[in-house]
């Protein structure tokens, strides 16, 4: 009986401690640094006209770039894209975890090539241009409890000031 009671209490810890927990790897070697020359490649963008959707929160002690990165993720998979153009990020933080939305338009590679002579001015005119970008101010959001809980303080203290002062 003992034998059985330890064992079905091994059991019991060992499956309630399965985790499964998804990474993914990538490798990446900077050749610009290395001294390696490379032939340039050029590729067309296709962008797709419905904007997509992509959402992530916090888990533990993320950074909110980490966070961004992990919406686009979620909005690149969904539309089976290889990046997204425009992204608009909506951030929201709510007792200590921050929830990301990005919409985006979802774009994918086509059409790699060696680059061409006719290519370099079209390369030209688009690193001429600057973007203008700007972050709005966040919204913070007053929580009601704080106005009830005020109301709740408040009032009676005027009320008996008032009282005191007049009686």
């Amino acid at each position: 009986m003992k034998n059985y009671f330890l064992a079905l209490t091994a059991l019991l810890i060992s499956l309630s401690s399965c985790q499964v927990i998804k990474t993914r790897t990538a490798k990446a070697i900077d050749i610009q640094n290395n001294g390696i020359i490379q032939r340039p490649t050029i590729a067309d963008l296709e962008v797709s006209s419905p904007k997509v959707t992509g959402t992530a929160t916090s888990v533990g002690k993320q950074t909110i770039e980490t966070i961004k990165n992990n919406a686009i993720g979620d909005a690149t998979k969904k539309a089976n894209c290889d990046l997204l153009v425009d992204p608009i990020y909506e951030t929201e933080t709510t007792g200590g975890v921050t929830k990301v939305t990005v919409i985006g338009y979802p774009a994918t590679y086509k059409n790699f090539r060696p680059i061409v002579e006719e290519d370099l001015k079209l390369i030209q005119i688009g690193s001429s241009k600057k973007l203008n970008t700007s972050e709005i101010k966040p919204i913070k959001k007053r929580s009601a409890i704080g106005l009830i809980v005020g109301g709740i303080i408040a009032v009676p203290t005027i009320i008996v000031s008032y009282m005191m002062y007049y009686y």
